[in-house]
């Protein structure tokens, strides 16, 4: 098709495949309603992925797009559990604005050495190699 490349294309058919192996070709069709999952339902896929599981064969096995389940690992190790919350609708103009003035706080002395230890370390790894 245009504008997908053909290696995105048969990585696409490769997943579909895999997904009418387990699920049966009927997992293939657009469902007409949109399952609504919990905040337990997504942490205990987000748990199998930082445990280790790969987040292509969690999100087969879950029915799910890799991509959606990658935003709620990311999602939950910033927010935390109370992340994975999700509200439906979009944001109301004040949560909106608020949080594109989100700024991160400075760091610590203690982190700021830290950072600088970490950034030395790397160097040295790195020319070593």
């Amino acid at each position: 098709p245009e504008g997908i490349s053909q290696k995105n294309f048969r990585k696409r058919i490769v997943q579909w495949s895999r997904i009418a192996d387990i699920y049966g070709l009927d997992s293939l069709r657009h469902s007409t309603t949109c399952k609504e999952r919990s905040a337990e339902c997504r942490y205990q896929l987000v748990a199998r992925v930082l445990a280790g599981e790969s987040q292509k064969s969690v999100a087969i096995s879950a029915g799910i797009d890799s991509g959606l389940l990658s935003k709620w690992v990311q999602t939950y190790k910033i927010k935390g559990y109370e992340g994975l919350n999700l509200k439906k609708g979009r944001k109301s103009k004040k949560e909106a604005n608020v949080s594109k003035k989100f700024k991160p706080t400075d760091l610590t002395p203690s982190e700021r050495e830290e950072l600088i230890r970490l950034r030395a370390e790397t160097e040295y790894l790195k020319s070593g190699e």
